[in-house]
């Protein structure tokens, strides 16, 4: 009975996740909702929004000034034939704080038998070396912070970098929809004109190989049509595994494809927002922080070091309870601890580590710069090239459309050949097919040197 509870158990949690996850995609997806859909569901995000969350628990646990914990000791000892009892309760707490200080407190207020009550008391302050952010404190605080603001950035890309998937993703389906309407079309076309020269056949107007030819043309259509309609579905499979989710679902896609949009500014102007915008940039200049606070810790460590120090310490050798007499006969030291780096070797390799990581961080700075410069300039070569190939196929739409009436008319004036009607048709509509693919990647091509640039792309995904 207890395996069958189980059994019953894990098949509705299974059917409940699978409905809660059908539920999610709409039957009509904007690409408004698949944008925002990935950016709460896609496991990109997701990872990057727990070290976001890992970064500020970090911060949290670096900012601890205080810690304390307590106890008891108790046991026998002695002979088998006479044991003493012996019990001990403690507490303890402990400070460090940023600016260097460090301090301890332990109590013992119990003591019985062997164990004694005690209490203990050590303060300790920097007076040279290890003091602020280079303290162990201070910089645990200082590169908790740096975490967070990196960390914060990483997410801020994770999310762009999704964007981007998706609405590429979702065009390109959106483009292969339509693109079957275009072979939808042709296929129509090609049966009426087919229809057309067996009536002229039959007519005694037409000979058998022009009907042969539309027939094979009906085909042929239909054979792109059925390539068409499975890249269309590939293409919606695609589109869901940029959201994160959803594979199998075909929603409907409710937006067109897209105009051309406003032209971008000058290569000049790109590369230099580009440059102001990346946040790549910004993660090393955050590292080069970190890592300058750690060269200046390493040679903090290779000067002397100087402590103020108090304790306080007493022992209560009666059993019982902490007395007031024991804290009056307890022993008070203060002085100062001078500690001189003498064996400076270990010491030197840190240091000279910390410099080259300094180096190193300049240089792939400089170099993610150069990168960057290349990627906007390769967007802004791909937007040109696109926006060339629109402008001619848009031009050549009129001239193809004229081309298909001019040969239908003459095979209707007995004076032309099917086979320029089968070309024209063909031409057109590879034409039209190019225009709708010249046109999306004109448009993706711009959303593409934008994310080049640095510019959000949530605010595209969501206009």
């Amino acid at each position: 009975m207890r395996y069958l509870k189980l059994i019953i158990l894990i098949l509705f949690a299974s059917a409940a996740q699978n409905t809660a996850h059908s539920a999610v995609i709409p039957a009509q997806l904007s690409l408004k909702d698949a944008v925002a859909l990935s950016i709460h569901g896609n496991v990109n995000i997701k990872q990057a929004e727990r070290a976001k969350l890992d970064s500020l628990s970090g911060y949290r646990k670096a900012g601890i000034e205080t810690t304390y914990s307590a106890g008891a000791v108790g046991g026998a000892e002695g002979t088998p034939a006479l044991l003493d009892l012996s019990n001990r309760t403690y507490g303890s707490l402990n400070y460090g704080g940023i600016s260097g200080d460090t301090g301890s407190l332990t109590v013992s207020p119990y003591g019985l038998g062997a164990e004694e009550a005690a209490a203990a008391i050590s303060i300790s302050h920097p007076l040279m070396g290890g003091m602020g952010e280079l303290s162990e404190k201070g910089n645990s605080v200082k590169s908790a912070l740096s975490s967070i603001s990196i960390q914060d950035k990483q997410f801020y890309l994770s999310e762009q970098s999704t964007v981007l998937g998706v609405i590429q993703a979702y065009y390109q389906a959106v483009l292969a929809r339509e693109q079957v309407k275009v072979q939808e079309s042709a296929v129509k076309s090609a049966e009426q004109n087919a229809e057309y020269m067996r009536k002229l056949e039959d007519a005694g107007s037409a000979r058998g190989i022009d009907v042969t030819q539309s027939e094979v043309y009906v085909a042929q259509a239909k054979d792109s049509l059925n390539t068409s309609q499975l890249t269309a579905r590939g293409s919606v499979d695609t589109l869901m595994v940029a959201i994160g989710f959803g594979v199998g679902q075909v929603p409907e896609l409710t937006d067109d494809v897209p105009e051309a949009p406003p032209p971008p500014p000058s290569l000049e102007e790109a590369n230099r927002i580009a440059l102001k915008n990346r946040l790549e940039l910004s993660v090393y200049d955050q590292q080069m922080v970190d890592a300058e606070r750690t060269l200046a810790m390493k040679k903090d460590a290779l000067h002397p070091q100087v402590n103020a120090v108090a304790t306080f310490s007493t022992t209560n050798s009666n059993p019982g309870l902490l007395s007031g007499p024991s804290l009056n006969a307890g022993a008070v030291n203060m002085g100062v601890v001078l500690n001189l780096p003498l064996d400076q070797r270990a010491a030197k390799e840190d240091k000279e580590t910390a410099e080259r990581a300094i180096d190193i961080l300049k240089q792939q700075k400089a170099f993610q710069i150069e990168q960057i410069v290349d990627q906007v300039r390769s967007s802004y070569q791909s937007y040109e090239s696109a926006k060339t190939s629109y402008e001619i196929f848009s031009q050549n739409l009129s001239v193809a459309q004229e081309n298909l009436r001019i040969a239908q008319r003459m095979v209707e004036e007995g004076e032309g050949d099917n086979r320029d009607v089968v070309s024209a048709q063909q031409n057109l509509s590879a034409v039209q097919g190019s225009i709708l693919s010249a046109k999306t990647n004109l448009y993706l091509a711009v959303i593409r040197l934008r994310y080049t640039m640095g510019e959000d792309l949530t605010v595209m995904g969501n206009g």
